[in-house]
């Protein structure tokens, strides 16, 4: 996998959870998101690695109801811009 993809199965992510919305938040996304985040790290792509670890972070305390999705939907966003930046860049 390249930079380029990596970008865009992310912002793909991000984009079909915002349109479902957090509660439909399941384990499967946070494996998906740890798979992208080793991707990443093969990559080198530390930065983008550390934002998905805060979106898995805050996605694993939401399922356990630990927190609202406030801090969630914020790595999201940020993860979402990342991506959307990164892959215009690396494209």
């Amino acid at each position: 996998m390249d930079a380029e993809e990596l970008m865009q199965q992310i912002s793909d992510w991000s984009e079909e959870l915002l349109l479902r919305g957090t509660a439909q938040l399941t384990l499967a996304d946070m494996e998906a998101l740890e798979r992208k985040a080793e991707d990443a790290d093969a990559l080198q792509m530390e930065f983008l690695k550390e934002l998905l670890q805060h979106v898995i972070t805050e996605g694993r305390n939401v399922l356990l109801g630990k927190v609202d999705d406030s801090a969630l939907l914020l790595q999201c966003s940020r993860l979402c811009q990342y991506a959307q930046i990164g892959g215009r860049a690396i494209g």
